[in-house]
């Protein structure tokens, strides 16, 4: 896999990218089922969006998606 390339500005990084550099930070929970749902979840909505570009809109798409699976359980 090719390194993940990243902007100058933080706002101009994608929701992939961001991920990416921000793996290491959640010590003391369960990070790989966060990671799983994190790519099953997010990542297909806003993960090829810029950060700075992300709306409410996109957020609730999220959270719908949640919310659908979770009445069908």
């Amino acid at each position: 896999m090719p390194p993940i390339r990243t902007a100058l500005l933080p706002e101009q990084n994608t929701g992939h990218v961001c991920f990416a550099q921000d793996r290491t930070c959640l010590l003391g929970v369960d990070s790989e089922e966060i990671h799983r749902m994190f790519e099953k979840d997010v990542l297909p909505v806003i993960g090829d969006l810029f950060v700075m570009d992300v709306r409410k809109g996109h957020i609730m798409l999220v959270i719908d998606k949640l919310l659908a699976r979770a009445f069908l359980i």
